[in-house]
């Protein structure tokens, strides 16, 4: 069953949240005194335990690349007047047959061809998408869709003869330099920013539409032979060449993260992986490695040899579609802090309310849950009209307030709030709405623990409600411009497994806190 684990630490209200798993085992964190300070450093790995079942309903997106890298690389001279000259080198590529293109098909009709599984299948270059034509020449146009494996193999077929069928062109200039700038058409530079927007386009169109129902798992496979490249004064090649870097894996964290978060939102498992081909696998390592560690796989798989592509897919698909419960996000969030009129201010008994609100609205600061409705948090009190409505309500239902589970929710907390009827499973009281947010944090930072509201925008200031809680804002007031000082500084991934340690087997999160800002609280 789904649980939620807060995990206090000393000084003030931080709960470390970690959902979607059975069990959770948290190595305990190496930190400093942190008594009345804001500024601090904790580390700590999270290894959550899983179940396991059999695998359910499947989509798979599948971004081949398509670069002219798989079939040779260009070598530059200088010309007998200092002019630049070009000749094509067969010999540079990773492969020139198209193999890949068979082996995936070989894993579409295969380990992945389960009832129920569809594919989309595109290809990246300078562009990412499926093969279109205009004229003589083909492209690559974001326009793909899931379908049937057999579906998905005939795309795989037009990309090998796509690449059959440019690779003459580029031949030609074996023995002559290049004299033409009539490029063939869908062969280009890998443009990982393509690929990942069209992954988005495509992910985006289907969770927000009514065709995710049905579906419990997304993945995608970034499969590439080479570094990032928007190709010439375009995208992240418009800076310095030292900025370019950093422009790349930017790209591709903000890309992987809103793709992740899509899949929280809509209660999907979400996976991203990265598979690394060619010559110098190693080469593209960093990049991939990026992709795979935000989207919740890892490392990158490096093969050495196309040959491996089926074992390799099955084997990363095998991993993850046998888990029942796994963690998808980790977050940290202080809970005894507030932020009211674009101040900081103290909730020292975590119900919800500023200590300021609770004196003026007949509550006690210092116990959270302090008036005659028995059971029921201050916070949700004042929600439901103040201290007399809440107990008038509270008489009407029947529940028993010793009872509380995990997060620190009584079963009064969440009958009150009618959470009984919005979610009848494991997660009733946990997450109700499955947006991805506790109810607990919910119920503290003002949303509404019965409706996903988390990819909403209510104070209109261009964060969204999940993004607001995690950086310590308010999602209802709308800021001024805020320094650093004011806003959380957490920072989680997922690392993989562990060597050695049969307790991280499916994955260790890494989480680092650097600063989170504190409202001085009452001693309770």
């Amino acid at each position: 069953m789904k649980t939620k684990v807060i995990y206090p630490l000393k000084g003030i209200g931080l709960a470390a949240l970690l959902f979607s798993c059975s069990d959770v085992r948290l190595v305990p964190p190496q930190y400093e005194d942190l008594v009345s300070q804001a500024d601090f450093v904790i580390s700590s790995s999270i290894c959550p335990q899983t179940d396991l079942k059999p695998a359910k309903n499947t989509k798979f997106v599948f971004m081949i690349d398509m670069s002219v890298s798989n079939i040779g690389g260009w070598d530059h001279r200088t010309g007998p007047e200092g002019q630049r000259m070009s000749y094509w080198d067969p010999s540079k590529n990773s492969d020139i047959d198209g193999l890949r293109f068979d082996y995936i098909k070989e894993f579409l009709n295969g380990c992945g061809a389960q009832q129920g599984n569809e594919f989309a299948i595109m290809g990246m270059s300078h562009t990412a998408g499926t093969i279109v034509q205009s004229g003589n020449k083909k492209s690559l146009s974001c326009n793909s869709e899931f379908g049937s494996s057999s579906s998905a193999s005939s795309v795989v077929d037009s990309f090998k003869q796509a690449q059959r069928e440019e690779r003459p062109w580029y031949e030609q200039w074996t023995e002559h330099y290049l004299t033409s700038s009539d490029w063939p058409g869908s062969l280009g530079a890998t443009s990982y920013n393509s690929a990942l927007s069209c992954s988005e386009n495509l992910i985006a169109e289907e969770l927000t539409s009514d065709r995710h129902i049905g579906t419990d798992y997304y993945h995608l496979f970034m499969i590439s032979d080479g570094t990032p490249n928007d190709g010439y004064s375009k995208g992240c090649n418009r800076l310095p060449e030292a900025e370019r870097r950093e422009c790349y894996l930017s790209g591709i964290e903000d890309y992987t993260s809103y793709l992740m978060q899509l899949g929280i939102a809509k209660n999907k498992t979400m996976r991203i992986h990265g598979i690394s081909y060619g010559p110098n696998p190693s080469a593209q390592s960093e990049f991939l490695n990026t992709i795979a560690r935000y989207g919740n796989t890892g490392k990158a798989i490096e093969l050495s040899n196309v040959a491996d592509f089926p074992e390799a897919l099955c084997r990363a698909v095998a991993s993850q579609a046998a888990v029942d419960y796994q963690a998808d996000f980790v977050m940290a969030i202080n809970l005894s802090t507030l932020r009211r009129n674009n101040k900081l201010v103290a909730d020292s008994d975590m119900d919800g309310l500023s200590d300021e609100e609770e004196t003026a609205k007949g509550f006690d600061p210092k116990v959270a849950r302090s008036s005659a409705a028995n059971g029921v948090l201050d916070g949700i009190c004042a929600r439901l009209g103040g201290p007399d409505l809440c107990r008038h309500k509270r008489d009407k239902i029947t529940c028993d307030p010793s009872v509380v589970n995990s997060t620190g929710l009584s079963e009064c907390d969440i009958k009150i709030l009618g959470l009984d009827k919005v979610s009848q499973g494991p997660s009733q009281g946990l997450d109700s709405d499955g947006d991805g947010m506790p109810d607990l944090v919910e119920i503290l930072k003002g949303t509404d623990p019965g409706f996903a509201d988390m990819s909403e925008d209510p104070d209109g200031d261009g964060m969204a409600t999940r993004a607001e809680i995690l950086a310590g804002t308010d999602p209802f007031g709308k800021e001024g411009p805020l320094n650093l000082a004011e806003t959380s500084r957490i920072h989680t991934e997922y690392a993989g497994q562990v060597e050695g340690d049969p307790d991280c087997n499916f994955g260790a999160w890494q989480m680092r806190l650097e600063h989170i800002p504190v409202a001085p609280n009452l001693e309770i």
